[in-house]
């Protein structure tokens, strides 16, 4: 990318001529630091949601493997850019401490791992994803929801075999595929 992201909040302040006031009420309002998911398929059929950061008003930094199965690939892209390619709309999560402070220290994680001053590891599905980015990057600690969910999932499914109970693994398909039809079968 062409576009230099590093000098955004200081230009914003010098913009607004120092006025710290009025930059909290416009940072509060802008997109910077928040976190963003939109919808995915994993290996075209496991829906699962792709995490990323915006790190200013229409720019997000983002954790991927790139299609290469464990490259290191942090990526800074147009949210427009995003939703276009996907076809998707994003959609904002909400955290209890969204105030300036909490925002930038996020939005700083993020371009410190983007610019290579921080290693963030590679890219893992399970255990190093683009949840686990964004996580570290909002809250110091590096976690994944959808992983936890996939373990246990697996452990249900594992149980529904060795206990010869098929509801447990039913139960499961349905809730990843949307499938109530399942609950009813077994």
């Amino acid at each position: 990318q062409d576009r230099s992201v590093y000098g955004d909040d200081f230009t914003l302040i010098c913009m607004l001529e120092g006025n710290m006031e009025q930059f909290h009420g416009v940072f509060i309002n802008s997109k910077m630091g928040k976190h963003y998911t939109h919808p995915i398929h994993i290996m075209g059929f496991a829906p699962a949601k792709h995490h990323l950061l915006a790190i200013e008003e229409g720019y997000a930094i983002h954790f991927s493997d790139g299609g290469t199965g464990g490259s290191n690939e942090i990526i800074l892209e147009s949210m427009d850019d995003i939703e276009e390619r996907e076809d998707v709309t994003l959609t904002q999560i909400n955290y209890k401490n969204e105030d300036v402070r909490y925002r930038l220290l996020a939005r700083n994680r993020a371009l410190l791992i983007y610019s290579g001053r921080w290693n963030f590891g590679n890219y893992n599905l399970l255990f190093n994803n683009c949840e686990h980015f964004v996580t570290f990057c909002k809250t110091g600690q590096s976690q994944s929801s959808q992983a936890r969910s996939f373990f246990q999932d697996a452990f249900l499914v594992g149980l529904s075999l060795i206990a010869r109970k098929p509801q447990y693994a039913s139960m499961v398909l349905a809730r990843r595929f949307n499938m109530q039809a399942l609950y009813t079968i077994f």
